[in-house]
């Protein structure tokens, strides 16, 4: 019982270690998005403006307008992309061994735990069927000892009547 006992505690330390530290990464992805979305919407106002301006007197106005809207959404991307490739720490995997652990130690626990019961149902059918058959271990060590005790008290018996 104390090899289940541990076996959940375990599991229960691992799985609460993961999920922590699974949403310490979720956050700082939204984080990094919400950050890009941001710079997106201020490059996308402010650096449009001052680029376009800057530009239209050298290209004309429409590729003013091109060249600084694709430089908003390359810095874009490029902070989407940053955000993806965010992945937990090393020590994750020595925690998720940890748990595997703690599940095999509890599945082989609870097969032995399944064969145990599963005896005890056959022992309790085979008492109700034949209770004789099962009677019969305990009975032979009883009849035995009787027999003994009487063959005692015959050996008794008999130098008294000699005499």
């Amino acid at each position: 019982m104390q090899r289940i006992t541990h076996s959940l505690k375990q599991l229960w330390k691992s799985e609460r270690i993961l999920r922590k530290q699974e949403m310490r990464v979720g956050v700082l992805k939204v984080l990094i998005i919400s950050c890009a979305a941001l710079i997106a919407l201020f490059g996308l106002i402010m650096l449009e403006l001052a680029g376009f301006f800057a530009l239209v007197p050298r290209i004309g106005r429409p590729m003013a307008a091109l060249a600084v809207t694709g430089i908003n959404l390359l810095l874009a991307v490029i902070l989407l992309l940053r955000a993806r490739t965010l992945k937990p720490p090393v020590e994750i995997e020595l925690v998720k061994e940890m748990r595997d652990l703690a599940m095999d130690d509890l599945e082989e626990e609870a097969s032995m735990i399944a064969a145990d019961v599963t005896a005890l149902r056959n022992d309790i059918g085979r008492f109700v069927h034949h209770p004789g058959e099962a009677l019969l271990p305990a009975v032979g060590p009883v009849i035995a000892a009787v027999a003994r005790g009487v063959n005692s008290m015959k050996s008794k018996e008999k130098p008294a009547d000699a005499e």
